[in-house]
This record gives C-alpha cells, sequence and structure tokens, in this order.
C-alpha cells in the first residue's frame, strides 16, 4: 500500500523521471491566419519601447525558473488581426538557433500600426553579456537586433566585459568602474643596502 502511494503521489506530481524544463507562458496564437503586406516592421520591448542595436536587454524569469528574452511585433500596413509571424534568438558569431517561436499571433491596434502581444523567447546557456541577434519576421519583412544579454539590476552587462556597452535598464544601478582604485604608486628602489649590511 505504501508503494502504491508513492507511485501514485509521482503520477500526479509528473516529476517521476526529472520535471522537464518549465515553457515560456501561452502564447497569445490564434487561428486561420494571413501573411499580410506590411510596409514597417519594429522590435519592441514588452514595454512598447523600440529595441535599439547594440542595447542591453533584460533576461526575465518564468514562475519554474526558465529564463526567457520577452519582444513584441509592430507592424504598419495591411497587417490582419491574426498574422503568421517568427521570432527568433540566434547565437551571435555561428548563427546557432537558440529558440524559435512560430505560433500564429494576434495583433492589437496600436495608433496607425498594430502590434503583438509579449512573445517569450527562452533561452537555455546564456549568461549575462552574451550578445545575441533577435529576428522577427512577419507580414513580408524582417527585423533584426543584436542585443546584450542582461539581468534587471546588474549593471554593465557583466561587468568584467569592458566590450559590452553600458546598460541604462530602469532599476540598474549605475554602471560599475571596472578600473581598479589607484593604488599608493609602489617604490621599486631598493632599500638602502647600507641598513642591511651583514658586513662585520
Amino acid at each position: 500500500m505504501k508503494h502504491l502511494w508513492i507511485v501514485l503521489t509521482t503520477l500526479l506530481t509528473g516529476c517521476g523521471g526529472g520535471c522537464n524544463p518549465p515553457g515560456p507562458p501561452a502564447p497569445d496564437s490564434c487561428e486561420m491566419a494571413a501573411a499580410g503586406s506590411a510596409t514597417s516592421l519594429d522590435l519592441l520591448t514588452s514595454e512598447g519601447m523600440p529595441i535599439a542595436e547594440g542595447q542591453a536587454l533584460p533576461l526575465v524569469w518564468g514562475a519554474q525558473g526558465g529564463q526567457m528574452v520577452v519582444i513584441e511585433l509592430q507592424l504598419a500596413g495591411d497587417v490582419p488581426g491574426c498574422i503568421s509571424q517568427e521570432s527568433a534568438v540566434y547565437q551571435s558569431g555561428t548563427g546557432a538557433e537558440l529558440y524559435l517561436d512560430n505560433e500564429p499571433r494576434k495583433t492589437y491596434p496600436a495608433g496607425s500600426a498594430r502590434v503583438t502581444k509579449p512573445i517569450y523567447l527562452q533561452l537555455f546557456d546564456v549568461q549575462p553579456g552574451d550578445p545575441v541577434r533577435v529576428v522577427g519576421r512577419a507580414g513580408g519583412l524582417e527585423a533584426e537586433r543584436t542585443v546584450y544579454l542582461d539581468y534587471v539590476g546588474t549593471p554593465d552587462a557583466g561587468v568584467d566585459d569592458a566590450w559590452a556597452p553600458p546598460d541604462a535598464l530602469p532599476g540598474d544601478a549605475a554602471p560599475v568602474d571596472a578600473t581598479p582604485p589607484d593604488a599608493a604608486p609602489v617604490d621599486a628602489t631598493p632599500p638602502d643596502a647600507g641598513s642591511f649590511d651583514a658586513g662585520p
């Protein structure tokens, strides 16, 4: 009976052989997607701000510990309410695909354009300061930005990497000055031999 209880508990929790890594939140997907014909396509942050080339983009954490970057797609032109799209992250340099989301997405009015809700792109084996390429494809267009991954609250997207641009994410501290504090100059002149004279 005891063994049966253990088996039932294991099945109910779904972690008998180790839980699978948690995925991103359920997408704001739709059916009967159309391609559309966009005149512009922009990549936005989850706050609706344009993503600039070379900026720091925060890694966010899911409820069970998965780390993700979050983007939105903003399109102008002939944009349907349900659009075919691809959002992907590639390793900078090698071009290796790290994650691809190709679920059709609902779009919503945003001034003269239309915008998706946040698209969560899950990443594994990445660190703050890593450069990646974020790519969005929709409406016959493609938008691409190289960004540096960052943790919110961690300045400089990896303070040991002088090549990483300083990050201006809200809530982050001022960039850390990696220059060591000025120490007093070291006197390399040997001490006066007379004071250490071991002669008789």
